[in-house]
């Protein structure tokens, strides 16, 4: 099997690292806002102005990351996150750091992304893509168990006692802050062994009164194209019922299986480790030319979730949560490198990137809204999974049922605005 290309080893293990501080921080931001006595409204409102900021910011995002040197564009966001802690260590407003976290989170992806897609060939993309799943899975479950460890007392204790020799006045912020600082500054140093690559386009004049033009352009054209769109319909509705499930896993682990919140998490974990062997698998066996093969596994997923309901055991719970997770990374990952093969044809790598961020953060959105709708409405446990097994099992149908014609040339919207 052919080699990934130079300097996709050190941008994978920068991101690994820049996801685990990512995922930690978020614990240390919710830790920090029970500590100052906050109300309890505002913990989910961390994910909410974190995840925003891919939306709002996508006009500027794609052109940014295809007009500048991908790997200063991949330095700034490394730069925008260590402000965003510092800001917290500084005790500023905890929402407003965690959303500049976010904003360097939303200007990464597509300059990471569009990396991929100029330096690794075509027929190693899918392969790469299972390694970014996988170390993305790995960095999120790692993250969320330091991050937990970091803000717990024992931690905190001993920190003391190795500090005490210089400072006793570490406060339980600076203590838990600080490896977060730590681990996103060895992200940035390990971006400088990234190799660089060309600029995609020169950026054009005055182009940033007419980023909602040109962002209106790039949404349309991907949408226009047929490989593009199945990819892209795929990714978003996976990321916008995924959110979702999540919060539907905590609350079956406590009411259907009797489980402790700290034993529901450790079940997600279980599902996070069948991803990675999704990823893995679809990696290694899975070729782009045939990413709608791996279709069926959508279906699959959709009529497995409903299980869930007649589950009562954690030993049957362990299984299950496996089988939806290696299903999830066997269907997102060939999609994601589809997706990024086409995009990269159809306009750039970096705009493509923001117009699937764009996408993928608005499900996530809408699909946490109509969840917290439906649960305010009173909807059971069942009536929620129905829904969203229906919604994944009816769009895969649809998406099966069309034609897929990869080797069509691309078909944008009109002529590029962008040179």
């Amino acid at each position: 099997m052919p080699r990934l290309p130079q300097g996709f080893f050190f941008l994978l293990i920068a991101q690994f690292f820049s996801s685990w501080a990512d995922n930690a921080l978020l614990i240390v931001a919710m830790a920090q806002l029970m500590a100052q006595g906050q109300p309890a409204w505002t913990v989910p409102l961390l994910k909410c102005v974190f995840t925003i900021s891919y939306v709002l910011l996508a006009p500027w995002v794609g052109v940014s990351a295809d007009g500048w040197p991908k790997t200063r564009i991949m330095w700034i966001s490394h730069a925008l996150k260590l402000a965003g802690v510092f800001a917290m260590w500084a005790s500023a407003d905890v929402l407003g750091a965690y959303a500049l976290v976010g904003v360097g989170a939303a200007l990464y992806s597509p300059a990471k992304y569009g990396w991929m897609t100029q330096r690794v060939p075509a027929t190693q993309l899918v392969r790469a893509n299972g390694w970014i799943e996988t170390s993305t899975v790995c960095a999120a479950m790692g993250g969320v168990a330091c991050g937990g460890w970091w803000v717990s007392t024992s931690f905190q204790d001993s920190a003391r006692v190795w500090l005490s020799p210089w400072t006793d006045q570490a406060s339980s912020s600076d203590l838990s802050i600080g490896p977060v600082l730590a681990v996103y500054a060895l992200a940035l140093i390990l971006t400088w062994w990234v190799p660089g690559v060309p600029a995609q386009s020169s950026m054009p004049g005055k182009w940033w009164p007419r980023c909602f033009e040109f962002f209106r352009h790039d949404w349309l054209a991907l949408w226009r194209d047929p490989p593009a769109r199945t990819s892209l319909c795929i990714t978003t509705l996976f990321w916008g019922v995924g959110a979702s499930m999540q919060l539907m896993v905590l609350s079956w682990a406590q009411t259907g299986l009797g489980l402790g919140l700290d034993q529901g998490a450790y079940l997600q974990g279980w599902a996070g480790l069948g991803v990675m062997a999704g990823a893995w698998w679809a990696g290694r066996y899975i070729q782009l030319a045939n990413h709608h093969r791996v279709l069926g596994c959508g279906l699959l997923l959709g009529l497995m979730l409903p299980v869930m309901v007649w589950i009562d055991d954690w030993l049957w719970a362990l299984p299950l949560t496996w089988g939806v997770g290696a299903l999830s990374g066997l269907l997102v990952v060939p999609m994601n490198a589809m997706l990024q093969h086409r995009g990269g044809q159809v306009l750039t790598a970096g705009r493509s990137i923001a117009v699937q961020n764009f996408n993928e953060n608005l499900s996530i959105l809408l699909m946490l809204g109509m969840y917290a709708v439906l649960t305010q409405a009173g909807c059971s446990f069942s009536v929620l999974l129905g829904v969203y097994a229906a919604l994944i099992s009816i769009s895969t149908i649809a998406l099966m049922w069309r034609p897929h014609i990869d080797a069509a040339e691309p078909v944008p919207s009109r002529a590029d605005p962008l040179p």
